[in-house]
């Protein structure tokens, strides 16, 4: 069953504003936030125990799809072509995260990647129906506001 978004994501907020997930978008899933601690991990000779050594980094991945319909086959099909370019050219940026009714803060991840989009029209749908999964790196997280 999917749901319905309470995030707005934008991808380079300050220059050329992307919104990738907007409020009210239909969702696959609730967003979840995976985040893994930059590690650096070493087999040591004779040494039962390997040299850890923290880089550091935290870099959130985070993986979500959105669906959209269109009136017509042909302008669902041509959206997802489209779409390809879009994200093809999308910098490494930072990205801004908003919450539905939250409006005295956000959250901002320094620099971020769309490291894989894969979007998709729905053959078996009634209507012309088009699904887009990013995946998105990013590191550098932070609040902004109180």
């Amino acid at each position: 069953m999917n749901v319905e978004s309470y995030w707005r994501i934008t991808h380079s907020p300050a220059s050329s504003p992307k919104v990738l997930v907007d409020y009210g978008d239909e969702l696959e899933r609730e967003l979840n936030w995976p985040m893994r601690l930059g590690l650096t991990v070493k087999d040591l000779i004779d040494s039962d125990e390997p040299f850890m050594n923290l880089t550091g980094n935290n870099v959130v991945t985070l993986s979500f799809t959105v669906f959209s319909d269109t009136s017509l086959d042909t302008l669902a099909r041509r959206a997802v072509m489209e779409s390809l370019l879009a994200v093809a050219a999308y910098p490494l940026r930072p990205l801004k995260v908003e919450i539905s009714g939250i409006t005295d803060r956000y959250w901002l991840f320094a620099q971020a990647a769309v490291s894989a989009f894969d979007p998709l029209r729905f053959m078996e749908a009634p209507t012309a129906r088009t699904a887009k999964t990013y995946s998105i790196t990013a590191s550098g997280f932070s609040q902004v506001g109180p």
